[in-house]
């Protein structure tokens, strides 16, 4: 290719034409640098703890956290528990927890047959007349008392022998029963009941408002009934409440005796039970009848938990104004040193005049 000199001086005007823009686009850039020294670009924070918002927890991760805290007390109360016991009794709780699983295991897969064997259980039963009904009394009134468990099962197999008929045989049992245990921990084992209370943060904080001297004798029923209506293990419940002090034996019978109609959704559950082990009785009939046993146990369960939830948030907003009220009317701390010291003083000083007297 034959340069020629036109093509020199354009190839030379297009070099100086671009030195030139360089040179200005670094000039503008050391005058904008010169102007803003600390405009560098920086990474913007993108999570919470870099933009440090003080940003509230959804409801649904405060129920989470209150849940994980249940569990985690739940967790140190119940080793706190077991580790009470000595080696063997460890050992020993750990095989009979075993074993009841694998029975809760088996009684899921063979529910069917343990149904046919109460039902069939029931109708002898029934047939012993007298003898049924005072041996049934005797076995609910023996598990009132801790450790014994299995109060449901009876009340349940109550139900499937006498239906809702079995109500008074019942309630007569349960509270002839618990208000014996409870006058036995209260006046007897009171050492005992004061251990098994000392497992239960529900009870202690009810004892608080039980042991209320400004509360009246109904406002203490109307608690001592909603406990009994609870969902409160019943024989540890009969036995942990003797611990309290202040509470009558005839107070706790009478709270017994109001709630005594709860007894009703076992009988309840023990007739349906009955009519899903009869042989005539269709698959419909029986899908209906365990239907309905699964919505009147969890509507029960339920109230009973609701009621329980609210009466214990107001035990510990009564708890909690009670110790506002000791820390209003409990002494000033500074006034008491300050008075201790002005005493010391004049003590002193008293001193100091009997010497001089004595040197005069």
């Amino acid at each position: 290719m034959e340069i020629t000199a036109n093509n020199f001086n354009n190839y030379n005007n297009f070099n100086n034409f671009n030195n030139l823009n360089n040179s200005n686009n670094l000039n503008n850039s050391n005058n904008f640098n010169s102007q803003f020294p600390n405009s560098m670009p920086v990474e913007l924070p993108t999570d919470r703890v870099s933009l440090n918002l003080n940003v509230s927890p959804s409801p649904f991760e405060r129920n989470d956290n209150s849940l994980i805290e249940t569990l985690q007390n739940t967790k140190k109360r119940a080793l706190r528990w077991f580790n009470g016991f000595s080696i063997s009794a460890r050992v020993g709780i750990i095989i009979g927890s075993a074993i009841v699983v694998v029975l809760q295991i088996w009684a899921l897969v063979n529910y069917q047959l343990i149904i046919d064997k109460m039902v069939e259980l029931s109708d002898h039963w029934r047939k012993w007349g007298f003898k049924g009904t005072a041996l049934l009394f005797l076995m609910v009134f023996v598990i009132s008392f801790p450790p014994f468990v299995g109060f449901n099962m009876c009340s349940v197999f109550a139900g499937m022998v006498y239906g809702f008929s079995g109500w008074p045989l019942l309630a007569l049992a349960a509270v002839s029963g618990s208000t014996a245990s409870f006058a036995l921990f209260k006046y007897l084992l009171g050492t005992i009941a004061d251990e098994m209370m000392e497992h239960s943060d529900n009870l202690k904080l009810f004892a608080d408002v039980l042991t209320d001297p400004e509360a009246t004798f109904a406002q203490n029923l109307l608690v001592l009934t909603l406990l009994r209506l609870s969902p409160l293990p019943y024989s540890f419940s009969n036995g942990a409440m003797g611990a309290i002090p202040g509470i009558p034996v005839m107070s706790f019978a009478l709270a017994s005796a109001i709630s005594s109609p709860k007894y009703f959704l076992q009988l309840f559950v023990g007739i349906q039970l009955r009519d899903i082990g009869n042989d005539d009785t269709s698959s419909s009939t029986k899908l209906a009848k365990f239907v309905s046993i699964l919505l009147a146990t969890g509507a029960f369960a339920a109230a009973s938990y609701l009621i329980f939830s609210r009466m214990k948030a107001k035990a510990m907003e009564q708890q909690r104004l009670g110790e506002d009220d000791n820390e209003g009317n409990g002494f000033d701390e500074d006034n008491f040193q300050e008075n201790v010291l002005e005493e010391d003083n004049y003590l002193e000083n008293e001193l100091d005049d009997d010497q001089d007297e004595g040197l005069i």
